[in-house]
């Protein structure tokens, strides 16, 4: 990469971005070699108009339509060729083709000025030049997507000035550093317009990434939710059935102990306990069918007295068992909520 790519705050983009850069950069030196052969035979024109000899710009137009040609067979080539190699190889390989095609557009254009000479008046040699200056003014917005490209262009342009002294053989002491400090400019500006666009790539390929890195996560989180829903249910499911059998083993201890108030007692307790332990069990499928979406929620009109005497029923035996006295202050009789009732239970 070169100067204008490898300051710290401009990040280095993948080869991909890169040769999406170089991409644009060749696009815009083709769009530039086209519409030479129309400005060539107008130049051409006007310099007839004004008594001058038309013959340089009229050839030179003339031949930039086989190097426009060449142009747009060697952009097909390029286009083809990025469906079939890698981004590396391609930058190895056609870089240094395009940044020559470049330079020598540069040059070409460069070469207009002298095409003129000894026929063409002050103010048609100060078009010419305001013509070529704005022409890499125009190119430093989007040419300098691929810095080594626009380069090439700017500093064979840059030609042009050399011959300021025998275009304007008067006034080129004023001329030429008037043109040095617009070109210095034009090239800052480039600079500048090449950040833009190499940060705008890194950009686009970071925001890229954390989508991809986001859908993986997603991914892996679905797959995580799933895996947890499917062990809860299997668990749910396998320790219930221990849990009714230590049910069935109490009622019939209940059976055969009936003269036996102490174990009467204990019975109480252990049906409590047997019920508490398969609330938490359904508790544990009910939230694992919720997070899989598979319980359609029924809300009905639901009287909260009746919620109030489970819970008093489930926890005041194991209140009872540490010490402590469980009070609940009840609601009014009639009072109810809208609420699924068994998920309101859990």
């Amino acid at each position: 990469m070169d100067t204008a790519e490898r300051t710290p705050d401009t990040p280095r983009p993948s080869d991909e971005g890169r040769l999406r850069l170089l991409s644009a950069a060749f696009a815009r030196l083709r769009l530039s070699m086209a519409a030479m052969p129309a400005m060539g035979f107008l130049f051409g024109g006007l310099l007839a108009w004004l008594g001058g000899n038309p013959r340089g710009f009229f050839v030179g137009g003339a031949l930039y339509l086989p190097a426009l040609w060449y142009a747009w067979h060697l952009l097909r080539r390029y286009r083809r060729e990025q469906l079939e190699r890698p981004p590396a190889d391609l930058l190895t390989t056609w870089q240094p083709r395009v940044r020559r095609l470049a330079l020598a557009h540069g040059l070409a254009l460069a070469s207009a000025v002298a095409l003129p000479m000894g026929s063409a008046s002050y103010d048609f040699m100060l078009l010419v030049y305001a013509a070529l200056i704005g022409t890499v003014a125009v190119h430093a917005a989007q040419m300098s997507a691929s810095w080594q490209i626009y380069r090439a262009f700017f500093f064979g342009m840059g030609g042009s000035l050399v011959l300021m002294p025998w275009a304007f053989a008067s006034h080129w002491y004023f001329t030429l550093p008037i043109a040095l400090v617009m070109m210095a400019v034009i090239y800052r500006s480039a600079i500048h317009s090449h950040r833009f666009f190499v940060r705008q790539v890194a950009l686009e390929e970071h925001s890229r990434d954390l989508a991809e890195r986001y859908r993986q996560a997603s991914s892996a989180a679905e797959t995580a939710l799933a895996e947890k829903n499917r062990f809860l249910s299997t668990a749910a499911h396998d320790l219930r059935q221990p849990v009714h059998a230590m049910g069935l083993l109490a009622e019939a201890i209940a059976l055969h102990g009936k003269d036996i108030p102490r174990l009467q007692d204990l019975l109480t307790q252990w049906r409590l306990s047997m019920r508490s332990v398969s609330h938490l069990f359904n508790a544990l499928l009910d939230l694992s069918r919720i997070e899989s979406g598979a319980v359609e929620l029924r809300p009905v009109p639901l009287l909260l007295h009746s919620l109030f005497d489970d819970l008093h029923t489930q926890f005041a035996a194991e209140a009872g068992a540490r010490g402590l006295t469980l009070r609940l202050r009840r609601p009014p009789a009639q009072a109810s909520v809208l609420a699924d009732p068994a998920l309101a239970c859990q």
